[in-house]
């Protein structure tokens, strides 16, 4: 680094999947894909139309953002970002995010009354289950990207708790047992 006024810090890793990036995979795959982790973006969209017809031009500068942002990651050589629960590189992205929700809810709350009280309690549950699931979460899942059964058992456990099967170790453990 020294005698240089610019250093990439990367060495060989980069944005190589410019031309087939894995939008998919960034958006909902359960290893560590967006939606699946942070259930809030689900709301983004419905929040930006609603912006849209509000303030057109707030709403296409943060659906650009959102856009290069997601386009960016999906295009980087490990979509998934290492072994981390959701999509870390959005983190610093969700003040954006709760902007537009804000807005959305503050528009339900003032005119939409009774849409806005049968949000409140499924969103509330929404948030708790995925905070319940990241205490589930055990880190790096090393299954194909679009293996659900580990997401599944987080969700599970989530509700019921942590199953523990302790199993005997030797043939004489288990005639101890018996």
């Amino acid at each position: 680094m020294h005698g240089h006024w610019l250093v990439y810090s990367y060495g060989d890793e980069g944005f190589s999947r410019w031309a087939s990036p894995k939008l998919a995979s960034v958006l909902m795959s359960p290893v560590n894909g967006l939606l699946p982790h942070a259930p809030a973006f689900f709301l983004l969209l419905p929040a930006l139309v609603y912006l849209f017809f509000t303030e057109k031009r707030l709403a296409l500068l943060l659906l650009f953002v959102f856009a290069v942002t997601i386009y960016s990651c999906a295009a980087w050589h490990a979509w998934h970002f290492g072994c981390s629960y959701g999509m870390r590189p959005l983190v610093q992205y969700t003040p954006l995010l709760a902007i537009t929700l804000w807005r959305l809810f503050s528009w339900l709350q003032e005119r939409q009354k009774a849409v806005w009280h049968g949000a409140v309690p499924l969103l509330v549950l929404a948030f708790f289950v995925n905070y319940r699931v990241m205490l589930q979460y055990e880190g790096c899942r090393p299954e194909h990207e679009w293996d659900w059964r580990p997401y599944e058992r987080d969700m599970i456990e989530a509700f019921f708790g942590a199953s523990v099967c302790v199993l005997p170790e030797t043939a004489s453990d288990i005639e101890a047992t018996a």
